[in-house]
């Protein structure tokens, strides 16, 4: 949270599921802070809010150029990414115990470690933590999916090719 407060321009970048809207909205609160926040950004449709705001958070699911956002006049922008946002282990033990009733530690660290504290990932996890890992991985289940949905998108349906010349 620190990091967010500590400039007047804030970049949140991750992929999907890992809370970034939530947890910008919490910062703020929990710090009596406010900010022109916009959500959804496309390095290549940056937004011009109105006015000239004193704090401005861009969350995005893509990396936004530095060499775009001098446009703001803001200041060095603070970067805040997945490791930020990625809950602890601790967290993550958390999670499952008040969302799945998932209370054995050792499950809980398989799921941490599987998801690497991804909160969408974890939760999904979570309704299966008590399968093994690589069950959890395949193609087909709630991991897989979400991922190949969310964070691929869609896949050519025809491979493309390269001849020589």
């Amino acid at each position: 949270m620190r990091e967010l407060l500590r400039g007047r321009l804030a970049v949140v970048v991750a992929a999907a599921g890992y809370g970034k809207t939530t947890a910008v909205r919490r910062w703020l609160r929990e710090a009596g802070e406010r900010a022109v926040v916009v959500d959804d950004v496309h390095p290549d449709r940056l937004p011009d809010p109105p006015g000239a705001p004193d704090r401005l958070v861009l969350i995005s699911r893509e990396p936004i150029p530095v060499s775009a956002l001098l446009r703001y006049d803001l200041g060095a922008p603070v970067e805040i990414g997945p490791r930020q946002l990625a809950l602890s282990a601790r967290r993550t033990a958390a999670l499952l115990a008040s969302q799945h009733g998932v209370t054995d530690p050792e499950a809980a660290a398989a799921v941490h470690e599987l998801t690497a504290g991804w909160p969408a990932l974890a939760l999904l996890a979570g309704a299966h933590a008590a399968e093994p890992a690589d069950v959890l991985s395949r193609p087909g289940t709630p991991l897989h999916d979400y991922i190949a949905a969310e964070v691929l998108g869609p896949s050519p349906t025809t491979p493309s090719t390269c001849s020589p010349t």
